[in-house]
């Protein structure tokens, strides 16, 4: 959510000026700004937004490209 908040202030001109000056990959950043962009139900499904795996990133959104709203009611109905 910092990365995004950075972002959205304009304190970076963009994600790999972000992560230059952080000194990390700017696939991380990529990730974690995809994991920051999920719906609210998503994240309820866990115990804490910290379990959620930057490895995860891209298989949850593929699965909320191709069916937000399957993705949004499951964590409904579990």
């Amino acid at each position: 959510m910092m990365y995004r908040r950075a972002l959205d202030l304009g304190l970076f001109t963009s994600n790999r000026a972000l992560a230059t000056a952080l000194g990390i990959d700017h696939s991380n950043v990529g990730k974690s700004l995809a994991l920051a962009r999920l719906p609210d139900e998503v994240v309820a499904a866990f115990r804490s937004p910290l379990e959620i795996q930057l490895r995860w990133a891209p298989l949850l959104n593929r699965a909320l490209e191709s069916d937000a709203d399957g993705v949004r009611a499951r964590p409904r109905s579990c």
